[in-house]
């Protein structure tokens, strides 16, 4: 798993599994957040993208643009890395 590799606790990989499937195009299991959710899912993952970012994260992080969405590995890529840069919401 991608979360695994990238270090990520199991929390972390719960919360951006939770996220992206409640946004997944086709219910859970299709392996695809279109384009046009990807903030409203990164949004549910705690982190609240300005569009320009969200197009900066779709450059970074989708290997295949054409297929208009966003598969799981690289929207845990993603969470990882919002994650890492400390832009979603503070704990307290």
């Amino acid at each position: 798993m991608v979360g695994r590799a990238l270090g990520m606790g199991n929390m972390e990989i719960g919360e951006a599994r939770q996220a992206f499937d409640a946004f997944d195009v086709e219910g859970t299991g299709g392996n695809l957040v279109s384009v046009e959710l990807l903030p409203k899912a990164l949004a549910e993952a705690g982190f609240y993208v300005e569009v320009a970012d969200v197009v900066a994260l779709i450059e970074a992080f989708v290997e295949d643009v054409e297929r208009g969405g966003v598969k799981m590995g690289e929207f845990v890529r993603m969470y990882h890395y919002l994650d890492q840069e400390e832009m979603g919401i503070e704990m307290v």
